[in-house]
């Protein structure tokens, strides 16, 4: 639940996993072959889950229990 109501982008997952080395193709009016780097991987989200799992876990209950009684709470 935490960080899906930030703006910025959805990219954490290139961090985490990192990319291979990117080169352009050529189209338009950059030449092909320009490296445009790679990114290593620092995986965060596997630390993150090992560290943080079960405070993780009982937030998202926490979340589907005020879902629920909200939904209840209206009829």
């Amino acid at each position: 639940m935490a960080g899906f109501d930030r703006p910025g982008g959805n990219h954490s997952h290139l961090v985490d996993a990192g990319t291979r080395a990117r080169t352009t193709t050529g189209k338009k009016s950059v030449r092909a072959g320009a490296s445009r780097g790679l990114m290593p991987a620092n995986r965060f989200w596997e630390d993150a889950k090992v560290s943080e799992e079960k405070k993780a876990m009982n937030a998202l209950y926490a979340g589907i229990e005020r879902a629920v009684q909200r939904i209840n709470d209206r009829g």
